[in-house]
């Protein structure tokens, strides 16, 4: 119930606190089951730094929102992985026209 309103109200902290409490709720309980002891011991380690942690669609990918780019740097250099970047232009259609004569 938190989650949309922390995103339109671009309240980051609230988005990390939701992300990790549906990490707990119904079937997601199941898939951080079917994970690897790998993939459990990376997201306790994350946790254990302060970040909060997402597990993807039955994983492994896990993921977080870091609120800083060094922040973003830290996860990388000490966990592996990517920062990626928004884009905020949504969907966007581009039309070729053929000319037809």
């Amino acid at each position: 119930m938190g989650l949309l309103p922390s995103v339109a109200e671009g309240d980051l902290s609230g988005v990390l606190e939701s992300v990790e409490r549906i990490q707990s709720l119904g079937f997601k309980r199941v898939e951080w089951r079917l994970q690897s002891d790998q993939v459990r011991e990376l997201a306790k380690a994350m946790s254990s730094r302060g970040f909060a942690v997402g597990l993807s669609s039955f994983g492994p990918a896990l993921y977080t929102f870091p609120s800083t780019e060094r922040e973003g740097r830290e996860l990388e250099s000490t966990f592996g992985g990517f920062v990626t970047y928004p884009n905020n232009m949504g969907a966007r259609t581009v039309w070729n026209s053929i000319n037809s004569s």
